[in-house]
């Protein structure tokens, strides 16, 4: 169980708190030498009404294309990998997340709705899919500690391993006289924008390395992350 991952919720593309958290499950899979999985968090039951197939496939290439962009090796999944196999083992399971469908999804900006990240269902899925890829180790965002405990009690009811959890907090960043966090919905610091003003790969990763890391020689691994980080995209030129 030496395997580290990222499953990207494809509802916005790829930013830089993302990239960071992709950077630290790298370095540790490499550290455990294991394989670094990005696999998508979605199936067709999970589109939402106004979004199409073009957006998920693009929100999905805009994770492929940024970590690959600064030397992230990983086994990217094709999207929709496997959702048989989920479909299947999620409806073997049925007694134990209870197919919550009518509270699994939440309400968009835009009027749509999105599959709901915090559902049993959906944390029963990172459970199975987990222990199918051999992943040890858990490192995501601190939004998503509140799921730890259902996590577990998943684990103990189908007797499996369960990986060593730790969590990355959130980016802010400053726009004009304001501070905000870096997200999805607020639609900041996205990397393909980034990389489309020529900003080049060295430049990303020494930007991330300078304002992330408490000691640069020491690299992206979780206790050498600062802990509150507050980034000037301003100050990245091409």
């Amino acid at each position: 169980m030496n395997n580290t991952r990222f499953y990207p919720t494809l509802n916005g593309d790829c930013h830089l708190g993302h990239l960071l958290l992709a950077l630290i499950n790298y370095n540790k899979a490499k550290e455990l030498g294991g394989t670094f999985i990005v696999r998508s968090e979605f199936r067709l039951s999970y589109l939402p009404n106004g979004v199409t197939m073009g957006q998920v496939e693009g929100w999905y290439n805009s994770y492929i294309n940024a970590f690959k962009f600064v030397g992230i090796e990983a086994e990217f999944m094709a999207l929709l990998h496997d959702c048989s196999w989920v479909e299947g083992k999620l409806k073997e399971h049925e007694s134990l997340h209870g197919n919550d469908t009518a509270n699994n999804f939440y309400p968009q900006t835009n009027g749509s709705q999105f599959f709901h990240p915090y559902s049993p269902t959906w944390c029963l899925e990172r459970v199975l899919l987990d222990n199918r890829y051999a992943v040890g180790h858990v490192i995501r965002g601190i939004d998503l500690m509140s799921e730890f405990s259902l996590y577990t009690h998943f684990c103990k009811q189908l007797n499996l391993p369960t990986p060593v959890h730790q969590y990355v907090r959130h980016i802010s960043i400053k726009e004009g006289n304001e501070t905000k966090l870096i997200s999805k919905t607020n639609k900041n610091a996205v990397v393909s924008d980034l990389i489309a003003k020529g900003i080049s790969s060295h430049q990303l990763i020494d930007f991330l390395t300078v304002n992330c890391l408490k000691v640069s020689k020491d690299g992206f691994k979780l206790p050498n992350v600062k802990e509150n980080i507050i980034l000037d995209v301003s100050k990245l030129n091409a």
